[in-house]
């Protein structure tokens, strides 16, 4: 797990990069101290729920990433079953290599899920 954040944080621009269980609570971070992780991890929670509530009108069940923006940091938020990646970059970074190592960490974490249930 470590090792993914870690590649993430070294991306151009990004500050901070999280691993936190649905409800919260952070189980790993790596950044540059900017950012609190354990208080970005209870709002973007909070921020899921109410993001959860707009999708019943849109006959969905999940939501599997979000992004927004404030006027210093992009926040990338992707969902691995009951976990949650996050990653804070600096407004202006180019978010697609964010993106696509997020992806790639979402996969692993993934792998070792399933092989934690074999």
């Amino acid at each position: 797990m470590r090792d993914g954040l870690v590649r993430i944080a070294a991306l151009p621009g990004v500050v901070c990069a999280v691993i936190a269980c649905e409800d919260g609570l952070v189980f790993d971070a790596v950044g540059s101290g900017e950012v609190s992780p354990e208080s970005l991890a209870a709002e973007v929670t909070a921020t899921t729920l109410a993001i959860k509530g707009m999708t019943t009108p849109l006959s969905s069940q999940e939501v599997h990433r979000f992004q927004f923006a404030t006027d210093k940091y992009e926040i990338s938020a992707l969902f691995v079953g009951r976990l949650l990646l996050l990653a804070v970059a600096q407004t202006g970074t180019v978010l697609r290599t964010v993106q696509i190592e997020l992806a790639k960490v979402a996969t692993e974490l993934a792998q070792e899920e399933a092989k934690s249930w074999t």
